[in-house]
């Protein structure tokens, strides 16, 4: 498997490659080889996943965020590092996943901007692979989806965010290479 085949060109809602992967299996497969894929002289690995939930009976929901060591190097022992936010109120489980996307940029910028000056970092690119397991959002965001109304009016904060955090995520003094990759999740996908 390429894992670097030639990328669809970045569009102005996210500044990095969407990848969207024609089967759940091909999904599963890419995002098991992504997930394992060791760092080179060339490339950093840095895998995030986040998910949204939302309570079908309340307007109640929460995001997260998790990742694993990403820097060569560190402990072994480095715990995985989770996150989660209460989001209340949160009236559409595709805003929940948009939430979720935008919290995971600012982690991933964070862990940047700490290890910026460290040396392994020297020279390299890191990649930032980002799953979620919404098509539809990750679809709008490759270009390739036009969000009804109803959520466009409730998420355009939040896209506007995202759109910025992909262009700030790459100048943080270090090459990085963006990409949002779907991974089949729950039945709604």
């Amino acid at each position: 498997m390429n894992p670097y085949p030639t990328p669809p060109a970045p569009c102005a809602r996210f500044d990095g490659i969407v990848h969207i992967q024609p089967s759940k299996e091909a999904a599963v497969l890419y995002a098991e080889w992504a997930a394992n894929c060791p760092s080179t002289d060339t490339y950093i690995h840095m895998n995030l996943f986040c998910d949204a939930s939302k309570s079908p009976e309340q307007d109640k929901g929460g995001i997260a965020v998790t990742f694993s060591q990403w820097l060569p190097g560190e402990p072994v022992n480095r715990p995985v590092i989770r996150a989660a936010w209460p989001v209340t109120p949160l009236y559409d489980r595709r805003l929940g996943e948009f939430l979720a996307l935008s919290e995971c940029l600012f982690v991933a910028t964070q862990e940047i901007l700490q290890f910026s000056n460290c040396p392994l970092l020297a020279g390299k690119t890191v990649v930032v692979r980002i799953f979620n397991d919404n098509m539809y959002n990750l679809e709008y965001l490759q270009g390739t989806r036009v969000l009804d109304q109803a959520i466009m009016t409730l998420a355009r904060p939040v896209l506007d965010l995202i759109a910025t955090q992909s262009v700030v995520i790459q100048k943080c003094g270090v090459s990085v290479r963006l990409e949002a990759h779907w991974i089949p999740g729950h039945e709604h996908n």
